[in-house]
């Protein structure tokens, strides 16, 4: 009858059988037999009796699951197509056929041992024993090679001998002859299951334990367990568990004679050590080092003894304690014995290097192996194995790990003439280019040695000399399909590079293409990456090889590396140290700026890896490095902000506070972000940050990069208003102060310490708090002490102007000599725009003090700043300051005349001209021409030069600047109080009423509010305009009148009223130049008082305007100024709000009409005012650390 099986669902057979299958275990049977192919015997088949074959797909027509005879019966009797039967069979799901096969082996095993009972049972009743004894009569005669064929003319295998050692435990005979016949017997590994199956192993264990002191039993049963051990890791367990080992151990010294024992001893331990690693410790525990090491010694010459015995020692090494007692017990002495005495034979050898490799691993050992002279021994072992591969790599490897961290066995190394055979070997199997294992594994261990001395001083020149960098790079080219190769090829071009000459050989040799080539192929292979990374960074650092790298997208490796192993420490700690040397440059700080990969950019990935390792020091300090350095370009500082990096720098500089080389790149970092001013991201850190900072600076009070960096991230503090009273309650202008004064010789704190102090000066409470802390002493030493160094002075002197915006700090400052420290330094250094701008703008605001400017004026400051006008026409910050000071210094009419005629008319105009897109300038050139242009001379040379024309211009420009409101419409003030036409034509010509009304629909201040009015009523009057004496602008409000106007010697008023004159101080915060190469952005102030505004005792911040007094006018008095804005990287200066060109009665009906009121008018009054900073200008790019 023909029956059909489909295997679902592939597999059909038809087969013809004389019957019906009748049972379900017979169906099983047959389908197990026919599909054995496939099934290999499932004995628990899912099985369906179908109406039919498979008509489509590959199921049948299924009627019923066969689970019993039963249903096998049913469906035969009904279903079965007339065709015949059809089966289609199922295979049980894994659990079920797992659960059956472990339920039948448990079967198997336990049957078999209640049967293994059973035999030792009978045995034991003597069953058997005359069997076993009149064999062992047989086999005790004859010799050791005989016994095999006894055992098998007696023909009933080893079943005898088992029973003869059973039955008679403590025979002495039974059990020595039985273990004999054992031996010989289970040297063959079917013959040896045999024994195992017939319960051999337990007898011969327990004979050794009885017959301790016999050395027949002692080398035959060590002999057959080494047998055993060899052949199966079941018959090793087996052993093991029956106590074996230490029995092994204790007959190796009982009988240390026998060559034999020693020999069978040395292999039974070995391939238990080697397969078993919990084995290992129980030979240590059992004194199992000393009798290996005792048989090397006792049988140099023996190869099977050293061989075995070096190969079990090999994987006790691998501990270090372990390696010490291997050395205590003379395992030096034996393994050089071993080299010399068996050089020639390569398994030996094999043995011999392995363990040489694992003691070599533990720093004591290897001082022992290499005094021992252990490094020529290995040379001379791999040239006479030259043509054995795996003899090379094992002698490669050992010299590698001899070699690893430690210049001295490099060097003696080198001595021994290493490193031509070395080189050598590597060149030979490269020529091949084959890729078997052998020849690939002799590369590898090459290039690992040489990657190990190839930072070696001594032995980077004979490398060259011999061809290394050839070598190297032709194995990478011809083995880029071998990540290990690449990665260790890579590490040696890296040491080498750390020689001038080698770093240039290999940039023209194609060194980069080669580390390029290795990361792109395996992006995902941790040691290519980080070696590649390193290598990168070791090779880039001139111009030329920074260039070369950025050409060959070596940023872009180093980024796809961070990306693809963003919480490998070692990856990211090299690839941002290589990107750190990289974007030194501005086109690899560009270059990183565009990377992307998968869509993620640069400072995403950066932040990333912050993100993920920021607990590790020196990775982080990496990361931090790369983020300060890269941060200096636009776009890569406002991705980090985007990535919101600085949450995390924050976080890991607390985390790192007692580390100080990871807190200062992570402050340096911080410094670059948030420079100038702290960005939105950082508002709500800025608390943390004081205080993290200020105890990182007490922690680290000996560290000068500390404490220079510390004052950096406090200057950029110190730009928010809401953080004076904490830098100043927490004892941030202290620390500040003990910098400088600890260290007076560092120009880097000197700078940034006055640059702290020039931002906090920009307020009140600051400025008082840093006097009395004694900064201004120290600002003014460190200026001295530096004088030669610009930066110093530059920083110095913007903080001298702004702490000058209070009274006190005046006197203090010119007590301390902080205005002659000023002057030296413009003196000095006439060539740098910085100090030159700042100083004059120091100048300008010191010079409010009497006492002040006659020392200033005397020094012959109206010369400098001429010069300096006239040599830094294109430095907005130069032009703006030099027209404040000259401004302040305008306060009589031989200072007036002075500054005419040494050409500051022209200056101002030229620089107006110049710099007409600046709105600092424009304000500070306005408020000049206002002041000087109280003198009739003057103001005819500033109209002959067009500075009517040009101030309406700045008007019209501006017209929302309330510091060229201000100043303009009090210059044009002074035109019209002129009895000159022409004045009042030209403004008219010049559009000036449409400029005035544009900025009194601006919502000016109190005062350009009304000077606006009154400028537009003068200027829409008909006629010319009045001589002395007669109908003026019509008279201000009362309380601004005076009692007398115009100057003396003008014949245009009377005698001055009371009252020093009054000067506009003006603020260096805003005009600051940054010490990061970044530009400033715009100055720009707030607007000052309105009249009845407060004497200059009481000026006001540096931010904006100071509510000081501006060029005023009054009989005898010429332009008073005061207090302006503070000077710094803030607001700029410019001449102080206060009594400026305000109307008096004199401008009405009553006496003649003086180019300008002054204290008499009453408080108050209308005068250019100080404020902003010039737009759009850079800042200079200040030197230093």
């Amino acid at each position: 009858m023909k029956h059909r099986f489909d295997l679902y669902v592939r597999y059909t057979i038809e087969i013809d059988l004389p019957n019906p299958i009748t049972t379900l275990e017979g169906l099983n049977g047959v389908a197990n037999r026919e599909f054995f192919y496939i099934l290999r015997e499932m004995t628990k088949l899912q099985i369906y009796g179908c109406g039919g074959a498979p008509s489509g797909g590959w199921s049948g027509h299924v009627v019923a699951q066969l689970r019993t005879d039963q249903d096998l019966q049913q469906y035969l009797s009904k279903d079965v197509p007339p065709e015949g039967p059809v089966y289609e069979l199922h295979l049980p799901d894994g659990t079920d056929a797992g659960a059956w096969y472990q339920n039948n082996i448990q079967s198997y095993q336990s049957h078999i041992q209640n049967l293994q009972d059973q035999v030792n049972n009978l045995r034991q009743q003597g069953q058997g024993l005359q069997q076993g004894f009149m064999l062992l009569q047989q086999v005790a005669p004859v010799q050791d090679e005989q016994v095999y064929s006894i055992v098998q003319k007696y023909g009933q295998g080893v079943h005898p001998a088992v029973t003869a050692m059973t039955g008679n435990p403590e025979d002495l005979f039974s059990n020595q002859q039985g273990i004999r016949v054992l031996s010989y017997w289970g040297s063959e590994p079917q013959r040896m299951q045999d024994v195992y199956q017939t319960g051999g192993f337990p007898p011969v264990v327990q004979a050794m334990k009885q017959f301790q002191d016999d050395p027949g039993v002692s080398r035959y049963g060590v002999q057959f367990l080494s047998h055993a051990a060899g052949q199966s890791t079941e018959y090793m367990r087996e052993l093991h568990h029956l106590g074996s080992v230490p029995i092994v151990i204790q007959q190796m010294n009982q009988f240390p004679q026998d060559v034999q024992l020693q020999q069978f001893g040395c292999q039974y331990l070995c391939s238990m050590a080697q397969a078993m690693p919990d084995v290992r410790e129980e030979i240590l525990q059992n004194g199992g080092i000393r009798p290996l090491i005792s048989a090397m010694n006792n049988y140099p010459q023996d190869p099977m003894v050293h061989r075995y015995a070096l190969s079990a020692l090999s994987p006790l090494a691998y501990i270090p304690e372990n390696g010490a007692q291997i050395i205590d017990a003379g395992g030096v002495s034996a393994v050089k014995n071993t080299l010399q005495y068996h050089s020639g034979d390569p398994q030996v050898a094999i043995s011999a290097l392995s363990m040489i490799n694992e003691l070599a691993k533990h720093d004591g050992c290897k001082d022992a192996l290499v005094e021992a002279g252990i490094i020529p021994i290995l040379l001379n072992v791999m040239q006479g194995h030259a043509g054995n591969p795996h003899v090379q790599a094992l002698g490669l490897k050992c010299l590698a790990t001899l070699c690893a961290n430690s210049t001295s066995i490099q060097s003696g190394l080198y001595h021994a003439q290493g490193i031509p055979a070395i080189l050598n070997a590597i060149r030979s199997a490269a020529d091949t280019r084959a890729t078997d294992a052998g020849t690939v594994e002799l590369i590898t261990e090459g290039v690992n040695l040489l990657a190990a001395i190839a930072s070696n001083q001594e032995c980077r020149p004979l490398i060259m000399q011999h061809g290394g960098i050839e070598i190297t790079l032709q194995v990478m080219r011809f083995y880029i399909d071998f990540p290990l190769i690449q990665e260790h090829c890579l590490r040696i071009l890296s040491g080498l590079t750390l020689w001038p000459e080698a770093a240039a050989k290999l940039l023209h040799a194609g060194y980069i293409d080669c580390i390029i080539a290795a990361m792109l192929k395996y992006p995902e292979h941790q040691g290519v990456q980080m070696s590649g990374a390193y290598a990168l960074g070791m090779v880039a650092g001139s111009d030329d090889a920074k260039s070369a790298v950025i050409n060959a997208k070596g940023i872009e490796a180093l980024v796809a590396a961070m990306y693809w192993h963003s919480t490998d420490q070692h990856v990211n700690e090299q690839a941002c140290a290589a990107l750190s040397i990289l974007c030194e440059s501005d086109r690899g700080k560009s270059t990183l700026a565009k990377t992307v990969v998968d869509d993620q950019s640069s400072p995403e990935i950066i932040a990333n890896s912050m993100r993920n390792l920021y607990n590790i020091g020196n990775t982080l300090k990496q990361i931090a490095k790369v983020v300060a350095i890269a941060g200096l370009d636009d776009v890569m500082k406002d991705g980090f902000l985007k990535a919101f990096i600085l949450n995390g720098l924050v976080q890991s500089l607390e985390s790192h506070s007692q580390d100080q080389g990871v807190a200062f790149y992570v402050l340096k970092a911080i410094v670059t972000l948030a420079y100038p001013y702290p960005p939105p991201q950082m508002l709500t850190l800025c608390g943390s940050l004081l205080d993290i900072v200020i105890a990182i600076m007490k922690l680290f009070h000996s560290e000068a990069r500390i404490q220079e960096t510390g004052c950096e991230v406090l200057s950029i503090l110190a730009r928010l208003e809401d953080m004076q009273e904490p830098i100043i309650s927490k004892g941030g202008i202290g620390l500040i102060c003990l910098a400088l004064k600890t260290y007076q010789a560092d120009t880097g704190i000197q700078r940034k310490g006055c640059r702290a102090f020039a931002n906090l000066g920009e307020f009140q409470v600051s400025r008082e708090a840093i006097r009395r802390e004694g900064g201004i002493e120290l600002i003014v030493l460190g200026m001295k002490y530096h004088v030669s160094h610009p930066e110093v002075g530059e920083q110095g002197c913007a903080a001298l102007a702004n702490l000058a915006l209070d009274e006190a700090n005046r006197s203090h400052i010119a007590q301390k000599e902080g205005v002659n420290a000023v002057l030296a330094g413009l003196r000095l250094h006439q060539n740098h725009p910085g100090i030159q701008a700042f100083g004059l703008g120091a100048l300008g605001n010191l010079a409010t003090a009497e006492d002040n400017c006659a020392v200033i004026l005397k020094a012959g400051a109206i010369d400098m700043v001429m010069h300096a006008m006239n040599a830094w026409k294109d430095e907005a910050r130069v032009q703006h300051f030099a027209c404040l000071a000259l401004s302040n210094f305008a306060h009589d009419d031989t200072n007036k005349v002075a500054i005419g005629r040494a050409g500051g008319n022209r200056m101002i105009i030229g620089s107006m001209q110049k710099h007409s897109e600046h709105a600092g300038v424009q304000e500070q050139a306005c408020g000049a021409l206002a002041n000087l242009g109280v003198h009739q001379q003057n103001m005819v040379e500033i109209a002959q030069l067009s500075g009517i024309e040009l101030v309406i211009a700045s008007l019209k420009k501006f017209p929302t600047e309330p510091g060229v409101q201000e100043n303009g419409c009090f210059a044009l003030s002074k035109f019209l109080t002129m009895p000159n036409e022409s004045y009042r034509q030209r403004m008219k010509q010049a559009d000036a009423e449409a400029a005035l009304e544009v900025i009194k629909n601006s919502k000016p201040s109190f005062d350009v509010k009304i000077c606006c009015n009154v400028l537009l009523r003068r200027l829409g009057e008909e006629g010319a305009a009045p001589p002395p004496g007669a109908a003026g602008l019509g008279p201000p409000p009362g309380s601004m009148a005076p009692s007398s106007m115009g100057p003396p010697g003008m014949g245009m008023g009377g005698a001055p009223l009371g009252g020093a004159p009054s000067m506009a101080h003006m603020g260096m915060q805003q005009m600051q130049q940054p010490m990061q190469q970044t530009p400033i952005g715009n100055w720009k102030g707030g607007p000052g008082p309105g009249p009845g505004g407060p004497p200059p005792a009481t000026m006001g911040p540096g931010m904006g305007p100071g509510p000081g007094m501006g060029p005023g006018m009054g009989p005898g008095m010429g332009p008073g100024m005061g207090p302006g804005p503070g000077m710094g990287p803030g607001p700029g200066m410019g001449p102080g709000p206060g009594m400026g060109p305000g109307m008096g009665p004199g401008m009405g009906p009553g006496p003649g009409m003086g180019p300008g009121m002054g204290p008499g008018m009453g408080p108050g009054g209308f005068g250019p005012k100080g404020k902003g900073k010039p737009g759009g200008m850079p800042g200079f790019k200040g030197k230093g650390k």
